[in-house]
């Protein structure tokens, strides 16, 4: 077992005759851990890509709400006499008279 170790601190199973089976592993276990490591960089990609969206999603609902409370806003009967009473148009005194048909 102690010998089996020296010779692979010496690098022998790479040069010996029968390393063509040696490198081929080798070069399978490098090319597993770049795949690994592609992998790995891409996932990050989309779980970077996706905060990014949903940021801009939050963003978005922002907008929409302070849009919806401004309509809101302008359509309150308070908003509405200020904005016609500048044109002329102002709230009846008189109560409406309600009509009863038979």
């Amino acid at each position: 077992m102690k010998n089996w170790f020296v010779e692979v601190f010496k690098g022998s199973p790479l040069v010996s005759e029968d390393a063509a089976k040696n490198w081929r592993f080798i070069f399978y276990v490098f090319s597993l851990f770049a795949l690994m490591i592609y992998a790995a960089h891409s996932s990050d990609q989309k779980v970077v890509r996706i905060d990014t969206l949903n940021n801009e999603l939050q963003g978005f609902r922002n907008e929409h709400i302070e849009g919806r409370r401004a309509v809101q806003q302008m359509r309150l009967e308070s908003s509405m006499k200020i904005s016609l009473e500048s044109k002329g148009l102002r709230p009846s005194v008189v109560p409406p008279v309600k009509i009863i048909v038979k």
